[in-house]
């Protein structure tokens, strides 16, 4: 019964690494880039912030039934990344707000066509643009980041 106890003790003090904390988080699409950036920096990972026509690019619609809702993606990608979603749809009705902060973030990045990635430290500098959609795998876009 003492074994317990000290067993108990001993796992207590073992701290996770920001890339064990992500593994145990579900799978998130932030469309807030404050809050996503906050979570970047306290765990240690990277923004892919992602430019989409969800309901009406087919491109978009391509990206993420190959690639972004690939659980072998997700659990891979989150060790590394928040992700961030601004969505300019055609039918799907957001807030004025998210909009607003949507068309914000695209001329931040200087966005101009659907579907595009933006991939950045966890304060938002760009280090990387993924323009576009091929038909890649999930295992080949991986590569991609």
């Amino acid at each position: 019964m003492c074994l317990f106890g000290v067993a108990q003790t001993a796992t207590a003090r073992v701290k996770q690494t920001p890339a064990a904390a992500a593994v145990k988080e579900k799978f998130t699409w932030h469309t807030d880039f404050t809050k996503a950036s906050a979570l970047a920096q306290q765990t240690n990972r990277k923004l892919f912030i992602l430019f989409t026509g969800s309901d009406w690019c087919p491109p978009c619609q391509a990206l993420k039934k190959n690639v972004l809702s690939n659980a072998g993606f997700q659990s891979a990608a989150m060790k590394e990344y928040v992700f961030v979603m601004c969505d300019f749809p055609n039918r799907k009705k957001l807030s004025s707000a998210q909009k607003a902060h949507n068309k914000k973030m695209a001329s931040k990045y200087n966005v101009e066509a659907y579907p595009t990635v933006i991939l950045t430290n966890a304060k938002g500098k760009r280090l990387k643009t993924i323009n576009a959609y091929q038909g890649e795998s999930a295992a080949q876009y991986l590569r991609k980041l």
